[in-house]
């Protein structure tokens, strides 16, 4: 006489060593993965951060150069820094300024750059500092009626 002894199939509890070898490699590659994308989701958000705050500081100097009169203009251009807060903020700030006069008007240009990828260009604003002659395109109906002979109603 044989004595078999058996065992229920549902008696196994716990994992393999196998089950948790696949388990831990499917769990670092997902980390290898989403580790890069991670770091780089971080550094976007700082440049758009440096970006926003660049676009401000660029929008209150101009604010603050188009209030002057033309002799404490080019004396502020001279002595143009960036404010305070961005120079603690952005890291090398580099503001620039440069005064354009053509058919179009007269613009004062300002540019914030600062230390950052190769590939990422400056910021540029642009104001202008004298409005363009306001010439009317359509003559007056009434001026019109009188060069061409007629009499006004």
């Amino acid at each position: 006489m044989s004595r078999t002894v058996s065992c229920p199939a549902d008696r196994r509890r716990g994992f393999t060593l196998i089950e948790l070898l696949v388990s831990a490699t499917l769990l670092v590659s997902i980390f290898a993965l989403v580790s890069p994308l991670a770091v780089r989701t971080g550094r976007l958000w700082q440049e758009c951060r440096y970006c926003r705050l660049g676009l401000d500081e660029l929008a209150d100097q101009l604010d603050r150069l188009r209030s002057l009169d033309q002799d404490a203009l080019a004396s502020a251009l001279e002595h143009l820094v960036p404010s305070e807060p961005i120079r603690a903020a952005l890291p090398n700030p580099r503001l620039t300024a440069e005064i354009l006069a053509d058919r179009d008007g007269t613009r004062l240009i300002l540019r914030l750059s600062w230390d950052r990828s190769p590939r990422a260009k400056q910021i540029m604003l642009v104001g202008w500092l004298d409005p363009l002659p306001t010439g009317d395109t359509e003559p007056d109906r009434g001026s019109a009626e009188l060069q061409s002979g007629e009499q006004a109603p």
